[in-house]
C-alpha cells in the first residue's frame, strides 16, 4: 500500500517518536511509505536512513494552497491511497485537496490527545466528511472526541505501539 503521513511538528514531542516508529514498522513490512513535513522538524534527521521518504511540504495554514497542491501533487506521483493526518493544519489540507482535485484517496485522522475544544458542528461536519475514519490512540481520547460533538461511529481505538 502507498501511505503518506502529513504532520506539522517542528519541535520533538511524542507524537514525533510515535510517527517515527509507525512508518518505519510500515516500510520494513513492505508498504511505500512517505512523510509530509517541513523541512525544519526533527523527521529528517529521525528518519534519514530507512526506507520512510520525506516530502518537504508546507503545512504551516489549514487553508495553504501551495500545500494543497504538494498533497495532490504527492498523490499523483506515488499513488497514494491513503493519508493519515496527524495535525490540525494537515487535516484541513488533505481533505481540501481530496475535495478539490477529486483524488482517489482514504483520508485518516489520528488524535492522540484529549481535544481541548473543537470549533464546534461546523468543523466537527469537516473533520467528519473531511476523513474516511478517525483514530484514537485510546479509549479516553474518543469518549473526549464523542463529548465533543463528533461521532462515536466515525472514531476507531487503536492503541499506540499495537
Amino acid at each position: 500500500m502507498n501511505l503518506l503521513f502529513l504532520d506539522q511538528n517542528v519541535e520533538m514531542a511524542g507524537s514525533v517518536n510515535s510517527i517515527c516508529y509507525l512508518t518505519r514498522g510500515l516500510a520494513e513490512r513492505g508498504h511505500r511509505v512517505f512523510l509530509g513535513c517541513l523541512p525544519e522538524s526533527p523527521y529528517w534527521d529521525l528518519l534519514s536512513g530507512t526506507a520512510v521518504r520525506l516530502l518537504p511540504m508546507h503545512l504551516r495554514h489549514r487553508f495553504s494552497r501551495k500545500n494543497i497542491l504538494e498533497i495532490k501533487d504527492a498523490v499523483r506521483q506515488y499513488q497514494i491511497e491513503l493519508i493519515n493526518a496527524q495535525s490540525s493544519n494537515d487535516r484541513y489540507t488533505a481533505a481540501l485537496a481530496r475535495w478539490w482535485y477529486k483524488l482517489p484517496v482514504k483520508i485518516v485522522h489520528t488524535r492522540r490527545q484529549m481535544p481541548m475544544s473543537i470549533g464546534g458542528p461546523l468543523q466537527n461536519w469537516f473533520y467528519t466528511r473531511g476523513s474516511d475514519r478517525i483514530v484514537a490512540v485510546s479509549q479516553g481520547v474518543k469518549d473526549g472526541l464523542v463529548k465533543k460533538g463528533l461521532p462515536a461511529s466515525h472514531i476507531d481505538v487503536i492503541y499506540n505501539g499495537t
